[in-house]
């Protein structure tokens, strides 16, 4: 169901078809439906995290009134069901500090792999995957920027993600990088495929990185 994977942290799941974002989302019978609920776990600030959440502080105006939102704890994975297809963008904050955040997917095989279509919210991170510094594990997914609407600049955008990895997976649609990682460590991308990006890209399209040291492919 998982692809024999093992985690150290909890194990969210990701419906399109069945999930409710009112559920545990720990069992893909009480599997949440959104890109957002996922954030509610790994890309917040300070002010989203107590209470009461009255939208004084920048943060906060982008999703104001809200009950706090409790961080995932470290090595936790959010697995996307196959086939399904999201709108929406992923995050890793650095607040609190956790790291080591699998995003990945459940499911079927003979189902295609889940798609993530960036699609611009309040306080979007204009990328379908952002992480400000956090480890992070993207497995089989297939990630879509948006070169129309002044979003998805980087289909994966990172800075200091040191042991960071991306499988598998697909990354198309940017008028900027397919992968831009800065200041990372051991960044390990293998068996994925970059589409679609611009050739004049903020560092040419592809796959770039400033001060960054071992990238693996």
């Amino acid at each position: 169901l998982t692809d024999n994977v093992s985690y150290s942290g909890n194990v969210y799941y990701i419906d399109c078809e069945n999930g409710d974002d009112n559920n545990t989302g720990l069992s893909p019978q009480q599997s949440w439906r959104s890109t957002f609920k996922v954030r509610t776990k790994t890309f917040f600030h300070y002010w989203d995290s107590v209470a009461p959440n009255d939208n004084r502080y920048g943060a906060t105006a982008c999703f104001p009134y809200h009950q706090p939102w409790i961080s995932a704890p470290n090595g936790s994975a959010f697995l996307f069901k196959r086939g399904c297809f999201f709108e929406g963008y992923l995050g890793v904050s650095p607040y609190p500090f956790r790291t080591n955040f699998t995003f990945g997917v459940y499911g079927d095989k003979t189902r295609p792999r889940p798609t993530i279509k960036y699609t611009w919210f309040n306080c979007s991170s204009g990328n379908p995957l952002r992480s400000y510094g956090i480890t992070f594990h993207l497995r089989n997914l297939h990630l879509i920027g948006n070169s129309t609407d002044g979003g998805g600049w980087d289909v994966v955008a990172t800075g200091g993600a040191d042991n960071s990895e991306i499988i598998n997976s697909e990354l198309e649609n940017s008028y900027g990088d397919g992968i831009l990682a800065d200041y990372a460590e051991n960044f390990i991308v293998l068996n994925s495929i970059i589409f679609n990006t611009s050739v004049s890209g903020a560092r040419g399209g592809g796959l770039a990185g400033g001060m960054t040291n071992n990238f693996r492919i």
